[in-house]
């Protein structure tokens, strides 16, 4: 088939869940035969916006002509809040794969939030069928904005084709400090707040030698939210240590003793916690993963996403197990993992798309 893909990023060169999804979705298609034009409009990371808040129908309304001359049997579509590519594309199925969720919890004006609204709506009556990749978002749909619930398609996201060998330097909790990594972007729904003020409370009682790295970048949007975990964590054991390359990610976990994925809102599934269980195994992670389906209290150590005294027990929690609990769950981490994969992601993919085509070309000859 011939398959256009719009997408405002796309991994390495903008870093996300939902970029990695299109490339992983792209490489895929492309090794199963298809022949694929991707249409992006950020070349850079340091050039976008905050993408989930962005309108710019001028460019998606030229990245839907640019697929339409492609003359692609169907249309793919990355979606965030504000991308209208759907409502310009004429006579192409097309397939979306829907991202986000809580839009009533952007930090964004009446105004904006109406906008977002109602582009959200014509482009859920417009596409043809909506992969989500968890019941979750599905839900959020559906009872948020009546969408029709036969377009839905449900399939998680997947992991690398990578060894998940830990090494042997993950056996036991290292000498000294309780080395802990927060791995994402730095923005509000992330609960990074959440995350210092659970450390700052946890160093305050001289509860645990604890040290918290934080890599990841942020928005020109969230530079103020920068700002704030800045000045928080002056006088904590806090490193920001910038972005890391996708490259880098696998021995980034390896590295540390333990993994927490703090979000509070905005997660349709969660890449970076499904990445920590296989290639650390020790997870310290908000409830709204569970909801995802990304992981189980049986594999990680959960907490209520907003409660900075539970996640603080946590992390001391993860600090205290012995080797043989460490193993333990380690074990549970390895064998959840292994139902996620892209390859199986991109075949049940590939399914939609082909009886998409199939009947848009019924309904032509009719």
């Amino acid at each position: 088939m011939r398959i256009a893909v719009i997408a405002k990023g796309i991994s390495p060169f903008v870093i996300g869940g939902a970029e990695k999804v299109t490339k992983e979705v792209v490489n895929h298609l492309r090794k199963r035969g298809h022949e694929i034009k991707v249409i992006t409009k950020y070349k850079k990371e340091e050039d976008r916006h905050e993408i989930g808040i962005e309108i710019d129908e001028e460019w998606s309304r030229n990245a839907a002509l640019e697929a339409m001359r492609f003359e692609p049997d169907v249309i793919y579509i990355c979606r965030h809040w504000g991308e209208s590519a759907s409502l310009y594309v004429k006579d192409v199925p097309i397939v979306s794969m829907y991202h986000d969720i809580d839009l009533d919890l952007l930090p964004i004006s009446p105004d904006r939030y109406s906008k977002l609204e109602e582009i959200t709506r014509r482009c859920l009556k417009r596409d043809d069928k909506i992969v989500v990749a968890s019941q979750l978002t599905r839900d959020y749909y559906i009872e948020n904005f009546l969408a029709d619930k036969d377009k839905f398609s449900i399939i998680p996201l997947g992991l690398d084709e990578e060894s998940d060998d830990r090494g042997e330097s993950k056996k036991k909790v290292r000498e000294g400090k309780f080395k802990i990594l927060y791995l994402g972007r730095i923005a509000p729904n992330k609960g990074i707040h959440i995350l210092l003020k659970a450390l700052k409370k946890i160093c305050e009682n001289n509860e645990l030698p604890i040290e918290l790295t934080i890599y990841g970048g942020f928005t020109r949007d969230y530079a103020s939210y920068y700002s704030h975990l800045s000045n928080f964590s002056r006088h904590l054991p806090v490193k920001f240590a910038g972005r890391v390359r996708e490259e880098d990610k696998t021995k980034l976990y390896q590295s540390f003793d333990a993994v927490v994925c703090p979000s509070i809102a905005h997660e349709g599934f969660g890449l970076v916690p499904l990445e920590a269980l296989r290639y650390n195994g020790i997870v310290i992670a908000s409830d709204i993963f569970v909801k995802t389906g990304v992981l189980s209290k049986k594999v990680a150590f959960v907490y209520p996403r907003t409660d900075v005294d539970t996640l603080a027990s946590r992390l001391k929690e993860a600090f205290l197990m012995n080797e043989s609990e460490r193993s333990r769950l380690r074990r549970n981490a390895k064998r959840w993992v292994e139902r996620f994969s892209w390859e199986r992601h991109v075949r049940e993919l590939e399914k939609i798309l082909i009886l998409v085509v199939l009947k848009n070309r019924r309904f032509a000859t009719t």
